[in-house]
């Protein structure tokens, strides 16, 4: 259960890092843009923080089944993001 708890946190920071790394939604949650090297490094922090959540559902399981768990967990956290991002634009 800590795995899965690890990856959920790990991707959701990830999916954050990643939106944020984008002018749009940087106005919409910031109130501004960001220079585009911090823009840049939150683009790289996210990528990294992505590919570093699926470490901790392979270690508890194998690989196909933690990179399997991985792939099902990803996509509702950035459902989350998404909803997070467009209810405070909204």
């Amino acid at each position: 259960m800590m795995a899965v708890m690890t990856s959920f946190l790990l991707s959701l920071s990830a999916w954050l890092a990643l939106a944020l790394a984008m002018q749009r939604h940087q106005r919409d949650v910031l109130g501004r843009t960001l220079p585009p090297p911090r823009a840049r490094l939150l683009r790289r922090i996210g990528w990294l923080l992505l590919i570093a959540s699926v470490l901790p559902l392979v270690r508890h399981w194998d690989a196909l089944t933690g990179v399997s768990v991985w792939g099902a967990l990803i996509s509702p956290m950035a459902l989350v993001v998404v909803l997070a991002i467009t209810a405070r634009s909204g």
